[in-house]
């Protein structure tokens, strides 16, 4: 889903590298007594279908066809309950109104800008097609950037509604299958539970405590815990302020630990994970003047650090989600380390806002006064790799080799190169 690790600015540094939490908080909807019609009239599946998945930044793509043309890449994300697309798109296809029909918001910001939505008549996904359905058109190719940059759009849950669906990350691909393929306390088995017909929730173990997580496959982070949950789980390391989440009424800080207690997910362990955490409730801009609850339910949520992990079985119709490893065994998920050059914020807007609260930035936690990256740099290559070339996996793949790295940047205006330390903000 949907919130991005960033501070109140939007510079390349952020779009490019820094892209960490969720994908979609720009797509939510502001809507009156009807709802976007997210479930498909009808799905035609002679045989079930399997296609390749990309994993960007742990989150699924997929290539589907919409009414005939394509193939556009999208993103599968349980996070969201509908289809949406870029506002190119619809307009190349020329699709019609969606039935429905009310004015929608796409920002979940300081400002807002209208969208729509449009019907799609055919999505195929493999040699599975869904027919009949509401997409909100929009500007994904302007508001998702960093790995995302080549995506045309988002998958949402609802689609599968009557098929399940299985997302195979260690062998990146996707299986649709026709429903009622799980029974809930089976193997690797959870119950699940429809959040309004729009999210799915599952029941994990922290510490020997029962709680209920929303699933959201287009979420990086492995877990993020509302401002509630994050003051009732222990805390190995930090929290500490790593970014900012900006809102209508002004950025709320996000928090980044790791855990010290033990996850259990239908039987596998994941050994004292990283968390993510906001510092209080995050309400979005839904129409001019008027503020709602991000999610209908304050939900901690499971995403794709620890998704990626297993194989993921939804299956909507019999509420079972399974999560089965390609190498079953006693041996616990341990999550590695976090290591950066952005050691967190420095915006002076967001520090004062923290005010007497008590909580501290990973700068101060790491005694880090100058660090060479700004900001407000426009970070332009990392050790001579462009950052509009720059995927996920290879900045990571730098963060854990590195000490420091070649950085170039605009400052300015004025072309700077630096030699950025790599600094572990979580160990």
């Amino acid at each position: 889903m949907s919130l991005t690790n960033t501070t109140p600015r939007d510079s390349a540094m952020t779009r490019a590298v820094r892209c960490a939490c969720c994908v979609a908080v720009a797509l939510l909807v502001g809507c009156g007594s009807s709802v976007p019609q997210g479930r498909p009239s009808d799905v035609k599946m002679a045989r079930a279908t399997s296609v390749p998945m990309d994993v960007q930044a742990m989150t699924p793509v997929i290539e589907v066809m919409i009414n005939g043309t394509g193939p556009y890449r999208m993103i599968l994300d349980t996070g969201i309950a509908t289809v949406a697309i870029d506002t190119s798109i619809a307009q190349k296809l020329r699709l019609g109104a969606g039935r429905f029909s009310e004015k929608t918001y796409s920002k979940s910001g300081g400002g807002i800008s209208e969208s729509r939505f449009v019907r799609i008549d055919s999505l195929k996904i493999g040699d599975v097609e869904f027919r009949g359905m509401d997409a909100k058109a929009m500007a994904v190719h302007g508001v998702l950037g960093g790995p995302y940059r080549h995506v045309d759009g988002l998958v949402g849950l609802r689609v599968f509604r009557d098929t399940t669906l299985v997302l195979d990350y260690p062998a990146k691909r996707v299986r649709v299958l026709p429903p009622n393929q799980l029974t809930p306390g089976g193997v690797d088995t959870l119950p699940s539970r429809s959040i309004v017909g729009q999210h799915i929730a599952v029941p994990i173990d922290a510490g020997g405590r029962t709680v209920e997580v929303m699933l959201d496959t287009g979420t990086t982070r492995g877990i993020h815990l509302t401002s509630e949950f994050g003051k009732q789980l222990p805390f190995k390391y930090g929290p500490f302020v790593n970014g900012a989440v900006q809102t209508p009424n002004g950025p709320v800080p996000e928090l980044l630990g790791r855990l010290d207690v033990t996850v259990d997910v239908a039987g596998t362990k994941i050994e004292r994970p990283i968390a993510s955490v906001d510092s209080r409730p995050i309400h979005i801009v839904s129409a001019p003047g008027t503020l709602t609850p991000m999610f209908p339910e304050q939900l901690p949520i499971l995403g794709g650090e620890i998704l990626s992990h297993f194989v993921v079985t939804i299956d909507q119709s019999a509420g079972a989600v399974r999560f089965e490893r390609h190498t079953p065994g006693d041996e616990p998920i341990r999550i590695p380390p976090v290591r950066t050059i952005f050691p967190g914020i420095d915006d002076a807007e967001t520090i004062h806002q923290l005010g007497n609260t008590g909580m501290r930035t990973i700068m101060e936690a790491l005694g880090i006064t100058d660090p060479p990256l700004r900001q407000t740099d426009d970070v332009r290559s990392i050790e001579g790799i462009a950052t509009e070339q720059l995927s996920y996996e290879k900045f990571h793949e730098l963060m854990r080799t590195r000490d420091s790295v070649t950085v170039v940047v605009l400052r300015d205006g004025k072309e700077m190169t630096l030699r950025a330390p790599v600094y572990t903000i979580v160990p």
